[in-house]
């Protein structure tokens, strides 16, 4: 699976930064203070433990069939709680 989108609102010094359309590799770059680390920090705590929240979403994308097959789907969305759910499951079963 892989990241390919997220929004973020009222988070530290974010009001909102919502990302589509993200490529395999992502940089974040600017100035101290602006955000960055809050940008990691609310992707991460989300990917930990996916649930719905108005403030964080996250959408992954299916890399594999075995993934679509599982989810019965290409991606997931932490907005709809079955599947965040789904993404849960999943990211648990890869700890192991």
């Amino acid at each position: 699976m892989r990241l390919s989108s997220f929004e973020i609102r009222n988070t530290g010094p974010l009001k909102l930064v919502s990302v589509t359309d993200l490529s395999n590799v992502v940089v974040f770059a600017g100035p101290n203070g602006v955000g960055k680390t809050n940008i990691n920090n609310a992707v991460l705590t989300l990917a930990r433990n996916p649930a719905p929240n108005p403030n964080i979403w996250i959408i992954v994308e299916a890399t594999d069939d075995d993934e679509r097959q599982r989810w019965g789907r290409s991606t997931l969305d932490t907005r709809q709680p079955s599947e965040a759910n789904i993404l849960r499951t999943q990211l648990q079963r890869n700890r192991i």
